[in-house]
């Protein structure tokens, strides 16, 4: 069998084009298993913001001098949970001194729960009713407990 003339031209055609097919289709899949994981680590900080929250609400209820520990298991990007004291504006803490732009998010915010380091384009912070800080802004690093007590008509951070 005689190879034609244009035969010997379209097989390193269809080479590179299998070449760039396969190239885009890893990209794409690199690309998706990447934004899994950032997907991944904000449904854990709505699971712990969620637990808190349902913690909340719940001792809220409760007779006063209730009280729980909880353990926070914070993902693997985050380093801190900070709890903002409505009333309190000490914010002299080696957080503040490692991220100073917490001090002015902790200024402004309305919210009182914020996840540290922040990362740009992800919610983390929130709000949270009815809670009261024993002392001051609570800073939890990883793998620390939170104790939840209730007080009648809030409930205390510790």
């Amino acid at each position: 069998m005689q190879n034609k003339r244009g035969q010997l031209l379209s097989q390193p055609f269809i080479l590179i084009l299998a070449l760039v097919i396969g190239s885009l289709i890893l990209f794409f899949g690199i690309k998706t298993i990447v934004q899994l994981k950032d997907t991944v680590n904000q449904v854990e900080l709505n699971t712990i913001i969620n637990d808190i929250k349902d913690k909340t609400e719940e001792y809220y209820y409760l007779d006063e001098g209730s009280l729980e520990t909880i353990k926070l298991r914070l993902p693997e990007k985050i380093e801190y949970i900070c709890f903002k004291n409505e009333t309190y504006s000490n914010n002299n803490n080696k957080v503040f001194q490692k991220y100073p732009e917490l001090r002015d998010i902790f200024k402004v915010s309305q919210d009182n729960i914020f996840f540290v380091p922040i990362i740009p384009n992800k919610k983390t912070s929130f709000k949270i009713n009815n809670i009261i800080l024993k002392e001051g802004n609570l800073v939890l690093c990883k793998n620390k407990e939170l104790k939840i007590t209730s007080k009648g008509f809030y409930v205390e951070f510790s």
